[in-house]
């Protein structure tokens, strides 16, 4: 991975990127328990970053994203290993969680992140407009980059192709904003996170992402996915932003077209916390099945290696709110409570 000098002194040159992204860094900023977890393993240089959605499930309540992230400090073949054999399976395939998952993943150096957003959600009040100007922005970027950085031109060449996809698209008749639109906060959130832990040369995250059509969607045959191209291009940008010696590096993890990853094991862990929070009713405080009842009180409410957001995209307004899981009573179909604290109503 090539690391890319930074942008010129343009103004009409940059990333654009969705607006939340002005209220969640400052969110995770603010969060105590992040920053101690990435103080703490700051020495490792090398992280993990594992993430797994659940859109558009017409049978779960809460469409969600979540993103699990891991220092690299045990030998990944031991990690994959150990993950494996404990896991059992995917959630949606499990009668029941092992007690020892959960038992190894309240001792295993992981934070998680997890966001509940809106199904209607819209990151512009004309979004077709909104992707126009990402791509122009982007596009003089990478120019700049050809000249600058010569010796990633095939990632710029590579990238562009992608672009020229994307172009097309939008300007069709009738795009999938839908879909463009998930990769667009899929992408913004992992590279906003990868920036909070690779802002120096010799740190490196590496992003696993779960085997979904956003990775798919207006991709190339050789792995390479436009969510990966975006999220590379604004996490370089936001690591030129902090104090450091330069950018670190975001790699990527691409999984095989069909049958098992070969980082399955590591995916478990979103996996197990999406399925969770997808499944259980935030106004009900209800469950559809007993085995997301012990993730839901013995992981959720881990206060220090977990944080959960309500994250709502509107034409006109960002809200963003933190979620905060307490242990709830014993019933089987009861989880714990979340509750709100706030809801504060940003303008987009």
């Amino acid at each position: 991975m090539k690391n890319f000098k930074p942008m010129v002194s343009d103004p009409v040159t940059g990333v654009v990127a969705p607006s939340f992204l002005q209220w969640l860094a400052p969110a995770l900023e603010r969060n105590d328990a992040y920053q101690r977890f990435v103080r703490e393993f700051a020495p490792a240089k090398k992280w993990y970053l594992a993430s797994d959605y659940c859109f558009g499930d017409a049978k779960k309540p809460n469409d969600c994203a979540c993103f699990a992230i891991m220092p690299h400090v045990i030998d990944v073949d031991v990690l994959f290993g150990a993950l494996q054999e404990l896991s059992g399976g995917d959630i949606k395939s499990l009668r029941t969680v092992r007690p020892q998952f959960i038992d190894a993943l309240k001792r295993l150096p992981i934070f998680n992140i997890c966001f509940v957003l809106n199904r209607d959600r819209r990151l512009d009040a004309n979004e077709r407009v909104y992707f126009q100007r990402k791509i122009a922005a982007l596009r003089r970027q990478l120019d700049i980059w050809d000249k600058t950085t010569p010796e990633g031109r095939g990632f710029t060449s590579g990238t562009l192709r992608r672009m020229a996809r994307f172009e097309q698209e939008v300007a069709s008749k009738n795009p999938n904003l839908k879909l463009l639109r998930d990769i667009e906060i899929v992408s913004t959130i992992a590279a906003y996170l990868a920036s909070t832990l690779s802002a120096r040369k010799d740190e490196v995250v590496t992003w696993f992402s779960d085997r979904d059509s956003m990775l798919t969607f207006l991709s190339s045959g050789d792995g390479s996915a436009m969510a990966f191209d975006l999220a590379f291009a604004l996490h370089h940008v936001l690591c030129f932003d902090q104090d450091g010696d330069g950018p670190g590096k975001l790699a990527f993890g691409s999984p095989e077209a069909t049958g098992s990853m070969f980082y399955d094991a590591l995916v478990r862990i979103p996996d197990l916390m999406c399925g969770a929070l997808a499944d259980y009713n935030l106004q009900t405080r209800q469950t559809s099945h007993a085995k997301f009842t012990p993730v839901l009180q013995q992981l959720f409410t881990e206060h220090g290696r977990n944080t959960f957001y309500k994250l709502e995209l509107t034409k006109v307004r960002v809200g963003l709110s933190q979620l905060q899981f307490t242990i709830g009573p014993p019933e089987s179909d009861s989880g714990g409570e979340a509750t709100d604290p706030s809801d504060p109503d940003v303008p987009a």
